[in-house]
């Protein structure tokens, strides 16, 4: 008989089987990082179209107001370009005020009225004159600009000379052809239909102005213009004078000068229209 020796035998220790679980995936991270950044885009994307629209003025954000902004930078003594360019448009005026008429003038430009045969190298020697003969408009750099200067002792027979604006009167014309005929003297016919024109009131008569001639409405009120057959001289209502023996007078030469600019043309338009007689 074998001999068993004597010990203590280990009991194995049982080895625990693990009971069968569901092994979860780990989350993406890229799907995350997708989301967040079509998130950031279309942030960007609304931030743009919010301030397209504040910039074009389809809608207004209190706190960033171009108003109050632009009022508390005044506030501040502070101006931006805008309000400059603004200041600059603003043309500076002043008031010419004489004894016979007022008028606006830009910065700069003058304006004189002469009397009792000054200012006028039209008038016949001899009679003593009473009343507005001449008036003048200066530049900035004193220069006369245009001229109305007193006129007498001189006649006008027939029509040599006749104007024919696109809204001629046929039957204006036909008349002025008669006058003409009747002295004799063809009729020169000047097309103006196509010529531009810068037309105004000058007090209370309309005028076309060509170039540097004025042509005067004859017949206000109707759907012609009739410009009369001398355009060299000019009458308006409130400007006149009297000879020694108290014969009213209200006919002037005008005149531009030769060298003047096209926008001292349009100054002197507007001192024209503006002209009012002194009451």
């Amino acid at each position: 008989m074998d001999t068993v020796p004597n010990g203590t035998m280990e009991t194995p220790t049982p080895v625990p089987t693990p009971t069968p679980q569901t092994a979860s995936k780990p989350k993406s991270k890229s799907n995350g990082g997708l989301v967040a950044l079509c998130i950031l885009l279309a942030l960007i994307v609304v931030g743009l179209l919010v301030y397209i629209a504040y910039e074009k003025e389809y809608i207004q954000i209190p706190f960033l107001s171009k108003n109050n902004s632009a009022q508390d930078a005044e506030e501040n003594g502070d101006t931006d370009n805008t309000d400059a360019t603004e200041a600059d448009d603003v043309v500076a005026t002043t008031t010419f005020t004489g004894e016979t008429v007022t008028a606006t003038l830009p910065e700069g430009w003058t304006m004189q009225e002469y009397y009792d045969g000054e200012g006028s190298e039209y008038l016949s020697e001899g009679p003593d004159y009473v009343g507005l003969t001449g008036i003048k408009i200066f530049n900035p750099s004193n220069t006369s600009m245009f001229y109305l200067a007193g006129v007498n002792g001189i006649g006008f027979a027939g029509c040599s000379e006749y104007y024919a604006f696109a809204d001629d009167n046929p039957a204006y014309r036909a008349q002025a052809q008669a006058s003409a005929d009747e002295m004799g003297d063809p009729m020169n016919i000047n097309d103006f239909s196509s010529m531009p024109y810068v037309e105004y009131d000058v007090l209370g008569r309309t005028i076309r102005r060509v170039a540097t001639k004025i042509y005067l409405d004859d017949e206000e009120g109707n759907n012609y213009f009739e410009a009369p057959c001398f355009n060299v001289v000019v009458t308006f209502e409130g400007l006149s004078y009297t000879d020694e023996d108290n014969y009213p007078y209200e006919a002037y030469f005008y005149g531009f000068n030769t060298t003047i600019t096209g926008d001292e043309l349009l100054k002197v338009d507007d001192i024209l229209k503006s002209m009012e007689v002194v009451e």
